[in-house]
């Protein structure tokens, strides 16, 4: 059996690479075809019949698969060997890393000193980097503890800790053992802003937290936190059978704080105290009873303390403001009336005092004044800019702590106010003479005429009228009308025949009036100036 396509129905048995096989009873060589090709010749007997199968297979074909397999296992290799340095590469540069960073590291010490390293001065230098760094981290979770501390106190005084339980476990870690039997809160603010702002508001906080948790763990159980420029203090009084006054007892440790404050940090503060609780439920309403009753420190003065109790009775009303009196003086403001100005406010600081408002009710009335007269202002067709320039109003006025400081301020503007009509109606004033004196030259022969007429036809008060017309001319009013009607009697008087009743007539006098003012002017009387001028 032979697989040759060439050789199918051919005698064979002539080929001599045939005979190879006829002589063999099996086995494989490389020989020629009968073309002179290279070919390899296999062949075997087979073992049933006397058949022999020989296979042939061109060397070319052998050397193509060869060839392919080749190619194959070279183009797989170099694609092993890319994807292979890719990794190490990459990973090389994952190992290089912390090496580079050390490098980096010694370079940058290296470059600020002058002095040549060695591995171990640049490992210690690296040791020393590092401590720093860590210094420098365990103080920023120090100052974070803090701030957590501060914001847990305040949540317990707010009453956002609703589990009380919780709350003695968190007062528990911080050393606290407190019953909540008999305790008040305090809140304290300072008197005027611009001391913790020179101060700075973190130190000054801190300085004042720090006297107050001082005088607390002398005798007491508490402590202290802050809200915004407000420093609050839990205080729980020491448990005893006799008979215990807890004003008398606050208000001597509140005292103590205010004198220290003064004393060592220099700092003008003022102390709101909340009524005595025995219930751990009742810390939200102390806590805002203290920030209350801070309110109404701005009414005492200065360096005071205010227990709620005292300006809060429960059951009291709340007065109405005194509206009254804020029309009053809006009226004598625009009528330059200085003395009633300042009159009426006196009336109204001893009113919020008296009634006992508190300060932050007192700021929101006058809050309401000040924008009344900006409002008069603008009616009067001035702008408020005209009359304050760029000054801040509104953010003065909130800047005002106490009452006395608030009637300070208020004078202050009021007077200025004041001022501005005081020095733009002076200005008006010269053309406002000039019309009234064309006004009266027009009308001195009407015996209607009067400083009311005259004042009224300028739209301006008479009191103002008169005043102006005096600066201006150097004459009152009704003098010079009268001196106008005496010099047309004159002309009456030597220029015609009519009588004295006529001549009052004409120039609006009543016959007496003019007798009488004649003679008062002239040391004559119309008779008399008659005869001695009259041609």
């Amino acid at each position: 059996m032979l697989l040759h396509q060439e050789l199918v129905g051919k005698d064979i048995s002539v080929l001599p690479f045939i005979q190879t096989a006829f002589q063999n009873k099996q086995g494989s060589n490389f020989c020629k075809d009968e073309n002179n090709r290279n070919i390899l010749m296999s062949h075997t007997q087979s073992d049933i019949t006397s058949w022999k199968y020989i296979i042939i297979t061109p060397v070319d074909s052998l050397l193509e698969s060869s060839n392919s397999i080749i190619k194959g296992t070279i183009y797989m290799s170099v694609l092993l060997g890319i994807i292979g340095m890719a990794l190490s590469i990459s990973l090389s540069k994952k190992l290089y890393r912390p090496v580079h960073s050390l490098i980096t590291l010694f370079n940058k010490n290296e470059s600020n000193s002058s002095k040549i390293y060695d591995e171990y001065a640049m490992i210690n230098d690296l040791f020393n980097t590092l401590k720093k760094d860590n210094q420098y981290l365990h103080g920023q979770i120090q100052s974070n503890l803090e701030i957590v501390k501060e914001k847990l106190f305040l949540d317990i005084l707010k009453n956002e800790i609703e589990n009380n339980r919780l709350i003695h476990i968190i007062l528990k870690d911080y050393g606290l053992t407190i019953t909540f039997k008999r305790y008040i809160v305090i809140a304290l603010e300072t008197d005027q802003q611009t001391q913790m702002e020179l101060f700075g508001k973190r130190l000054g906080l801190f300085s004042i937290k720090n006297i107050i948790d001082e005088m607390i763990h002398g005798e007491y159980t508490g402590f202290v936190t802050s809200e915004d420029k407000m420093v609050l203090a839990f205080i729980e009084f020491p448990q005893a059978d006799y008979y215990f006054e807890y004003k008398q007892t606050a208000g001597y440790l509140c005292s103590q704080i205010i004198d220290n404050s003064y004393k060592f940090i220099g700092f003008s503060v003022s102390i709101g105290i909340s009524r005595c609780y025995t219930e751990i439920n009742r810390l939200k309403t102390a806590y805002v009873e203290a920030k209350e009753a801070v309110n109404y420190t701005g009414i005492y003065g200065p360096r005071s303390f205010v227990f709620i109790e005292d300006v809060e009775p429960k059951g009291s009303g709340l007065r109405s403001y005194p509206y009254e009196l804020s029309r009053d003086l809006i009226k004598y403001i625009k009528t330059i009336d200085r003395s009633n100005v300042e009159k009426t406010l006196v009336e109204i600081v001893y009113f919020f005092r008296d009634y006992r408002f508190s300060y932050r009710h007192a700021q929101q009335f006058f809050m309401q004044l000040v924008g009344l007269l900006i409002i008069s202002i603008n009616d009067m067709g001035y702008e408020d800019f005209e009359v304050f320039g760029d000054r801040p109003i509104y953010v003065e006025l909130e800047e005002q702590k106490m009452l006395e400081n608030m009637y300070t301020w208020l004078i202050e503007i009021a007077t200025i106010i004041m001022n501005f009509l005081e020095n733009d109606r002076k200005k008006q004033s010269k053309n406002t003479v000039v019309s009234a004196k064309q006004y009266i030259d027009e009308k001195y022969t009407d015996s209607t005429l009067s400083l009311l007429s005259v004042a009224e036809y300028l739209y301006i008060s008479n009191s103002h009228l008169s005043r102006i017309f005096k600066e201006e001319m150097g004459i009152n009013f009704n003098d010079y009308v009268t001196q106008k009607r005496i010099e047309k009697s004159k002309e009456f008087l030597v220029s015609t025949d009519l009588n004295m009743k006529e001549i009052a007539n004409e120039i609006g006098f009543s016959i007496q009036s003019f007798m009488r003012n004649f003679k008062k002017q002239e040391n004559l009387t119309p008779g008399q100036y008659r005869e001695k001028y009259k041609r």
